[in-house]
């Protein structure tokens, strides 16, 4: 009974693209409206929530653990997911490129213990960092390296150790640094040019279980960030709380709550989110790794008018 084997290595030596995971198709994206809803209660009398889509992929199947994003003005988005891709569509819809992220040897992997990345942060000069939990890390893109190119690790000397599945959850620029978050709790201050991590005091969560999901740039406001908290128990709807926070004296402060995702909005597990300067104010965006049956994400929007 050795023949089916021997058939199998020989398909697979003859394929080698067999030996990574590829979308198959012609890959694309629509953004399918969610039902029209108002936010009866209100987080924010400055923030309003705006609508929302789902997110229903055509071609493929890697449109799904959505984890972070970053919307650039001309409405092209950049999303991370749990499985170690990154996606590029337009907020229009249309063709999405999937790219599989490498790590420092240059090898892509399917195990979650090593492609888990979760947050994207960008720094002023166009390296871009992305955070990993289970196997702790943040692997930097230098300026020009594609998304399928073989990144660096950052030197991360005083981050503590961390439980396997409660990592790093919130990466940001802030005030020169970035802005390390663990779901566990905690927060930390990391170098890049001089490498190592600092822990600096922050807020308190939102409530009992509440757990941060993700950590964002506010444009134009150096010493500012969003932070994005999830509540989930099993048997429960999740909630979802977005707050400023500000850098202030070498501690991280809670300026105010901007929104809370709760019934009737759609709820959901929401992971990422993005902020975009409008001629008003900004446009918040937040996305889902989504718990429904059909894993579509989904993306909310908010106006905020300072």
């Amino acid at each position: 009974m050795k023949w089916p084997y021997l058939t199998i290595a020989a398909i697979l030596l003859a394929c080698p693209a067999a030996a990574e995971l590829r979308p198959y198709g012609s890959e694309s994206v629509s953004l399918k409206p969610l039902p029209a809803v108002t936010d009866t209660k209100p987080a924010n009398p400055k923030v309003r929530y705006v609508g929302g889509y789902e997110i229903v992929a055509h071609g493929t199947s890697q449109v799904t653990g959505l984890s972070d994003l970053e919307i650039g003005s001309d409405g092209q988005v950049t999303a991370l997911s749990d499985f170690g891709t990154t996606l590029r569509f337009s907020l229009n819809g249309g063709p999405v490129k999937i790219d599989l992220l490498r790590d420092r040897d240059g090898k892509t992997s399917i195990n979650r213990d090593f492609n888990d990345s979760e947050d994207l942060a960008t720094g002023p000069d166009g390296t871009r960092y992305v955070s990993y939990e289970r196997m702790h890390r943040v692997m930097v893109f230098a300026p020009g390296t594609q998304w399928n190119g073989t990144p660096t690790q950052l030197p991360m000397a005083g981050l503590p150790g961390m439980p396997n599945n409660e990592g790093l959850e919130g990466l940001a620029w802030l005030d020169g640094q970035l802005l390390a978050g663990a779901e566990s709790g905690g927060f930390w201050l990391c170098g890049v040019a001089r490498p190592g991590c600092k822990a600096v005091e922050g807020p308190p969560v939102p409530g009992f279980m509440y757990k941060l999901t993700s950590l964002a740039p506010v444009p134009g406001r150096d010493d500012e960030v969003l932070a994005l908290y999830r509540y989930f128990v099993p048997f429960s709807a999740p909630r979802s709380t977005l707050s400023r926070l500000r850098l202030k004296d070498g501690r991280l402060v809670k300026v105010e709550d901007l929104a809370v995702v709760a019934p009737p909005l759609a709820v959901d597990n929401y992971e990422g989110v993005a902020a975009v300067k409008t001629e008003a104010g900004y446009r918040l965006y937040l996305i889902s790794d989504s718990l429904a049956d059909d894993g579509r994400p989904r993306l909310l929007m908010y106006d905020w008018i300072p």
